[in-house]
């Protein structure tokens, strides 16, 4: 009976303790593994080409490129979390004191080790990231002759302060994230002294003619003035994902009446 006493309460301890650890995770969400996100701390340098990765400070990832945002990182279950424009997730492949080995989005083997270098840190930036093709003000002034009357058009590139974050990825297949700045563009078309038409131009002018995961993604680089017809005014509005070439364009017709259209 002693023994069936032993046995019974051996089983309720194992059951509490099972109890206890299911519920550290609160409302079930998967717990960060703090002892994996210390080991993380410091430069680590490729093992491919020696060159420095990154540098993990706390919560953070800051990558030697300039022009890179800091990102905030987490480790759940083996997998590597990097919070960029869009949530990256990289199995851990192997985790030490000096080695760290993660699945890239390639599916390849991204191994980084520890550096021990004391200046290392000169590398990273820890101030706000530079930021890409942020253009200068633009003004194109184009004189026409059309049915007897002559036309002064005016277009212009306005740099802002808009921020438009884009994820790449670096060489062994890890995400970036690279900020850029809106432009706003102006259209002014003058009949002599007269007026004709002049709007601002912002990249939700083109909703519902770029899809909207693109729209979200570029930048409105341009506007060309093509022609003048019987119609109006042609312009070719240049919408582009940065850091690429990629880009949609839409064309916007001003007729002689100053009413605007854009197709």
């Amino acid at each position: 009976m002693k023994n069936l006493l032993y046995i019974v309460s051996a089983v309720l301890l194992l059951s509490m303790a099972s109890c206890d650890l299911h519920l550290s995770g609160r409302d079930g969400e998967p717990q960060e593994d703090t002892v994996a996100k210390r080991l993380l701390q410091g430069v680590w340098r490729n093992s491919d080409d020696d060159a420095p990765f990154f540098q993990i400070v706390g919560d953070s990832v800051f990558y030697p490129d300039t022009t890179a945002m800091p990102l905030s990182f987490q480790i759940i279950k083996d997998t590597f979390y990097i919070h960029a424009s869009t949530l990256q997730a990289y199995p851990i492949l192997k985790q030490t004191a000096n080695r760290f080995v993660v699945q890239n989005q390639y599916g390849e083997p991204l191994k980084l080790y520890k550096s021990t270098e004391p200046f290392d840190s000169v590398y990273f930036s820890h101030s706000a990231p530079a930021v890409l093709h942020q253009r200068e003000l633009i003004r194109r002034d184009t004189v026409i002759s059309y049915d007897n009357a002559r036309y002064h058009i005016y277009v212009q590139v306005n740099p802002t302060t808009y921020r438009v974050v884009n994820t790449t990825y670096a060489e062994g297949g890890i995400a970036i994230d690279n900020v850029y700045y809106e432009n706003i563009l102006n259209i002014h078309i003058f009949q002599g002294t007269r007026k004709l038409f002049s709007s601002d131009f912002l990249k939700s002018h083109f909703s519902g003619l770029v899809p909207d995961d693109v729209l979200k993604k570029s930048v409105l680089s341009d506007i060309l003035y093509q022609k003048v017809d019987g119609e109006g005014f042609h312009f070719i509005a240049y919408l582009v994902i940065p850091p690429s070439s990629i880009n949609y364009t839409a064309d916007i017709l001003v007729n002689h009446e100053g009413q605007i259209k854009i197709r």
